[in-house]
């Protein structure tokens, strides 16, 4: 999260589950993911927390600590009560930018969803994306000047980091401008 706000993103993704209550995440989720072909499933994982009481700001415990008001110390322990009980896996953290990789797996994203017919356009996407969240800069803007993407997501491992035809042929008509 603090990657991302440095990065110019209003908050990180772990805040903003935490915020809009993990609840509602679990409940998207489960609208979703059978649309995204596997590419969501992680999400299912936010269920045990919420079965253990962890749903964000409303409970006072997610993926962050919110019991006690910030400045007061534990305020921010990200996924570490979860981790603790054996609610999720410790990660170690993986080699990158951070806010470039979680940029360049949106921008992936929204091409599968294009391709597989959940949105119509980068452009209708864009602006629910760019409206919500207010994607630094601008998810069209971000697409059309990362020329490198596709490279670089195809270094990485998984159904959500191969790039698609849509991104494919996107990046294509930036490069020849």
């Amino acid at each position: 999260d603090a990657a991302m706000e440095l990065a110019g993103w209003p908050t990180g993704p772990c805040k903003l589950m935490d915020r809009t209550s993990i609840t509602s995440v679990v409940t998207i989720a489960d609208l979703i993911v059978e649309r995204l072909d596997g590419r969501a499933d992680e999400l299912l994982l936010l269920r045990a927390l919420l079965d253990h009481g962890f749903d964000g700001v409303r409970s006072g415990l997610g993926l962050y600590d919110h019991r006690q008001p910030h400045g007061q110390g534990g305020a921010a322990t990200l996924v570490d009560h979860a981790a603790a009980i054996g609610l999720i896996p410790r990660r170690p953290p993986r080699p990158g930018a951070t806010p470039t990789r979680l940029a360049d797996a949106l921008v992936s994203e929204v091409a599968w969803c294009i391709g597989d017919g959940v949105v119509d356009t980068w452009e209708s996407a864009a602006e629910a994306i760019d409206n919500a969240y207010g994607f630094p800069g601008g998810l069209i803007d971000y697409v059309d000047n990362a020329t490198d993407i596709v490279d670089r997501l195809g270094n990485l491992d998984g159904p959500r980091s191969h790039p698609n035809s849509v991104l494919v042929a996107r990046t294509d008509r930036s490069r020849h401008r």
